[in-house]
Parts: structure tokens; C-alpha cells; sequence
């Protein structure tokens, strides 16, 4: 009669070391899931840094040989923010880790030179806006 009752408890322990096993392993899955996708994520943000840097060296009318998407987008001139600049420029960077991938954009306007004073001319380069999408 003895052995039915210890047969049930090193059954209810065995269920109860294997769910604690599981709990462990999901736990570091979802914390390496973590780690890729945050690596993705310092990728996309060095590039898109890179690329800010790319167009505020190179100005507006060279082509950027980074892996960053560059789009020029017109402002409507009956927007009822008056102080947008007539062109934006559209930056998308995507970084990639092991297993995940972060799609950042961001929106910048390039300030020209307002004076003949400032010699050099150095262009400032303002971040209008900035968003993670999905990565597709």
C-alpha cells in the first residue's frame, strides 16, 4: 500500500521539475529574443545616424552609398505648420540581428545657411520626425 502514494509524489515531483525546466528555457528564449531584437535596433539607429551625418557632408544632391532608403518628400504649402520646410527628407534604415529585423524611419529637414555671416557655411540638419514600423 505504501508504494502507490510514493509512486504519486515522485510523479507530482517529476511534473513539477519538468514545468520549472520549461519556465527556465522560455524564459532565456524570450531574453535571447530580447538581446537580438535590441541589437537589430542599435543597427537600424547607427545606420540612420550614419546616414544623417552622410547628408549634412555630402548635401542634398549627392547619392548616399549607405543601405539606408532616402526619399525627398514635398511639403504642401497650405499645411497648417507654417514652419516645415518646403522638402523633408525621408531616411529608412533597416537593422537586422540574428533572427529579428527593426525598420526605423525618420524625417529631417536641412537648414541652409540664413546669413552670409556664418563662413563656413555649415547646414543644420533638424529631426522632424521619427518612427519604428514594422519590419515585414
Amino acid at each position: 500500500m505504501s508504494l502507490v502514494p510514493a509512486i504519486i509524489t515522485l510523479l507530482v515531483v517529476t511534473l513539477v521539475a519538468m514545468a520549472s525546466a520549461r519556465l527556465v528555457q522560455d524564459g532565456c528564449q524570450a531574453a535571447a529574443r530580447q538581446a537580438d531584437r535590441r541589437m537589430a535596433r542599435q543597427h537600424a539607429e547607427a545606420l540612420l545616424h550614419q546616414a544623417v551625418n552622410s547628408l549634412l557632408e555630402e548635401g542634398q544632391s549627392s547619392a548616399m552609398l549607405l543601405p539606408v532608403e532616402r526619399e525627398e518628400i514635398s511639403g504642401s504649402d497650405r499645411s497648417d505648420l507654417g514652419e516645415l520646410p518646403l522638402v523633408l527628407h525621408r531616411l529608412t534604415a533597416v537593422g537586422e540581428g540574428q533572427f529579428a529585423r527593426v525598420r526605423l524611419q525618420a524625417d529631417y529637414a536641412l537648414d541652409a545657411c540664413e546669413s552670409h555671416d556664418d563662413n563656413p557655411c555649415r547646414p543644420a540638419l533638424r529631426r522632424i520626425a521619427w518612427r519604428e514600423l514594422s519590419a515585414e
